[in-house]
């Protein structure tokens, strides 16, 4: 059975024209915009050793057209989408 955090399972608001794709360090999945690779949507597992407290469990990294976007939808200046 699929676990929630993974976003495998296409959640309501990824579009059904997305594709979906397991991150290449195997520790989440990515929903891309076929049209614009700037768009994406990332679920990781995340990192109960990590030293940034919001990564120690499950959590979604969105961007939009490159940029990053803080937890209320708005771009984070100078940021840049990760590569996986």
């Amino acid at each position: 059975m699929d676990e929630p955090w993974t976003g495998r399972s296409r959640p309501a608001q990824i579009p059904e024209t997305w594709r979906g794709r397991a991150l290449r360090g195997g520790d989440g999945w990515c929903w891309e915009d076929p049209e614009n690779s700037g768009n994406s949507v990332r679920f990781y597992k995340g990192d109960p050793d990590s030293p940034v407290p919001a990564k120690q469990g499950p959590y979604v990294v969105v961007c939009s057209d490159g940029c990053l976007m803080d937890r209320n939808g708005y771009p984070i200046p100078g940021s840049r989408c990760p590569e996986d």
